[in-house]
């Protein structure tokens, strides 16, 4: 029991790091610079310490981390699919300027919003069916295309899915009430991330 603890305490704390430094909005939490380095430098300070002396006391860490994140990505929770082609989510633009839009999914109205190589999709973790995702990604992709890293190529519906998934991989295992679970509720597709899986965003984020 102890075990499974600590691997769920580590698990949630990588997820939090990913979501502390990446690309999702934070401003709502934190109002100015100097408050979110604090807050940053606290958490760091307080949590991954922590864990990385647990990990090194394991002299098989690396192993044991490479398999959490297998672990996560293996248990996720695909859920049931309900269109079959891109139009039936009926994608339209509400404020005739190409930013703000809406769409319909099991029969609830989702929003999105498009800013310069960025679609925010507000509540995506309630979205769960790959191909569902894939096939709004598509929607997306038709009114307005996202770049890739690279920054000449764009990016793809299935793509664009991969990274949609690992936002609801940290919704689906952080712990409710936790600050930093109210930012996976949502995805931001944009370069940045383009690619990446849970375990490469992890690295990336907590060693900057």
């Amino acid at each position: 029991m102890k075990e499974v603890i600590k691997i769920f305490s580590i698990i949630v704390i990588m997820i939090a790091c990913i979501f502390i430094f990446s690309g999702c909005n934070i401003t709502g939490i934190i109002k100015d610079e100097k408050n979110k380095e604090s807050e940053i430098n606290n958490y760091i300070t307080n949590n991954i310490n922590k864990v990385q002396d647990s990990i090194n006391t394991d002299s098989t860490s690396q192993e044991s981390n490479t398999d959490i994140f297998s672990m996560l990505e293996s248990r996720y929770k695909e859920g049931e699919s309900y269109i079959m082609s891109k139009d039936e989510i009926n994608l339209t633009n509400t404020d005739g300027k190409g930013k703000n839009y809406s769409f319909k999914y099991n029969n609830e109205t989702y929003t999105a919003v498009y800013t310069k190589d960025n679609w925010h999709i507000n509540n995506s973790y309630k979205i769960k069916n790959k191909k569902d995702i894939t096939l709004i990604c598509e929607a997306l992709n038709d009114v307005h295309k996202v770049h890739g890293r690279d920054m000449k190529s764009y990016r793809t519906a299935e793509d664009m899915m991969e990274e949609w998934v690992i936002h609801n991989i940290a919704y689906d295992y952080l712990p409710d009430g936790n600050t930093w679970k109210s930012h996976a509720k949502d995805v931001d597709l944009n370069p940045a991330d383009q690619g990446k899986s849970l375990k490469e965003m992890y690295e990336e984020k907590v060693n900057k």
